[in-house]
């Protein structure tokens, strides 16, 4: 059930911004925007960004994907999930027991992570690595949220630009057993172009491991 393709992207000199374009494996450097052939690019910025397995479902059938929908299941980076709650899900990492799924419909990304991350000690630990594609492809976001359930009754939770070694946003989360939606804060030291970002979490008290398990959402 796969195919392998490849992804691009290229510069439109109209709308100032970056667009994606998959194409096969074997065809030539895209040369035209995809949103408007008409619309002119400029070649030198055009860049290669990665090969990918294009495996999908588009039966809105499915649930929404979460970190065991991995490697093990047949999925792989590129591979698209319609889901049920109406958006495409495309795979950012499918490593097993761990993969990263972004919606990529909607006025949000939206990131799923793995399902239950248990925490012993009160050091930053990270959840997952993903792409911040810049805010000069995506623009700005509006805001940052954590959606998290833990055994425990507090967490913080922070994002880190990994080239930049700085901060983006942090807040703390209060679960108390149940489910959480809170704002990441302010947010500071947003790359203009693409940058490894990471979600970290860590136990504000001591005593018996928890467990504790997030999605994130960027808001447009």
């Amino acid at each position: 059930m796969s195919a392998e393709r490849q992804q691009w992207r290229v510069w439109c000199t109209i709308d100032n911004r970056y667009e994606l374009v998959n194409i096969s494996v074997g065809e030539p450097e895209p040369s035209e925007c995809p949103v408007d052939p008409e619309h002119p690019i400029d070649a030198s910025k055009t860049e290669f960004r990665a090969r990918f397995d294009a495996n999908s479902d588009l039966s809105n059938t499915r649930d929404v994907p979460t970190g065991t929908d991995d490697s093990t299941k047949g999925w792989a980076v590129g591979s698209k999930i319609q889901a049920k709650d109406g958006n495409v899900w495309i795979c950012m990492d499918a490593s097993e027991g761990a993969a990263i799924w972004k919606a990529e419909t909607g006025t949000s990304q939206s990131y799923s992570f793995n399902p239950e991350l248990t925490m012993s000690g009160v050091s930053y630990v990270t959840v997952a690595s993903f792409i911040w594609p810049g805010s000069d492809e995506s623009g700005m976001p509006s805001a940052i949220k954590i959606i998290g359930y833990g055994t425990g009754d507090d967490w913080q939770a922070k994002i880190v630009d990994i080239g930049q070694s700085k901060t983006v946003c942090e807040c703390a989360v209060q679960t108390n057993g149940t489910k959480a939606i809170v704002d990441m804060g302010a947010l500071t030291s947003l790359a203009a172009l693409p940058a490894i970002w990471e979600l970290q979490l860590k136990r504000s008290g001591s005593g018996n491991p928890d467990v504790f398990s997030a999605a994130m959402h960027i808001f447009r």
